[in-house]
């Protein structure tokens, strides 16, 4: 990784265990990169990449196939900061409100409601994530706090924010209004997530 050009990127694998290689459990399906790759609002380019995240562009994987998440992550991180500042959390949350709207999904969010979305939060992790876990650990009517359990170092405070944001992005679709949606806490190994709404 070109510490130059992609600096964030680069801190967070030499953070991690064994860089690219760190974290061989947690994968993600390919459909999650694809869509990445679909719909980005600025080019990905390959230069200063390490060959592991070049393959990932040059050969993408099909939708159910399973890739490196510290890979994903830090392409994604790599591509944040080729944007300007803020450009990526709100294409992420524009991406997620599009596609929860989507015919596919509209009539399932709006008859469900944000708290039945959040309590089936877990199940649709684990359907495109390994090794790692999403769980509700607080309930309300118009509240719940969600925790993410990961080896130590996987997910930084954007990423985190990022996931944040597509549940919110999920419970407004769902109809909540006057969301707030923010990180309550991060560690190394986990993080608390809080959404409330009216």
């Amino acid at each position: 990784m070109d510490e130059r050009r992609y600096p964030k990127a680069a801190e967070y694998l030499r953070r991690l265990p064994n860089g690219l290689d760190s974290h061989r459990q947690c994968q993600i399906k390919g459909s999650i990169l694809l869509s990445l790759l679909g719909s980005t609002p600025v080019p990905f380019v390959q230069e200063g990449l390490p060959a592991t995240l070049v393959a990932l562009l040059d050969n993408p994987p099909l939708p159910n196939q399973w890739v490196s998440e510290v890979a994903f992550n830090a392409l994604v991180m790599a591509h944040e900061e080729r944007m300007e500042p803020g450009m990526l959390a709100e294409w992420i949350l524009v991406r997620n409100r599009r596609l929860m709207r989507s015919p596919l999904y509209a009539v399932l969010f709006r008859l469900a409601g944000p708290e039945r979305i959040l309590l089936g939060a877990a199940n649709r992790w684990r359907a495109f994530r390994r090794g790692t876990e999403l769980r509700v650990v607080e309930q309300a009517r118009d509240a719940a706090t969600v925790q993410i359990d990961f080896p130590a170092r996987l997910y930084t405070a954007s990423i985190v924010s990022n996931i944040t944001r597509a549940l919110g992005a999920a419970c407004e679709v769902a109809g909540a209004r006057n969301l707030v949606a923010e990180v309550e806490a991060l560690s190394e190994l986990n993080a608390r997530c809080r959404v409330r709404w009216e």
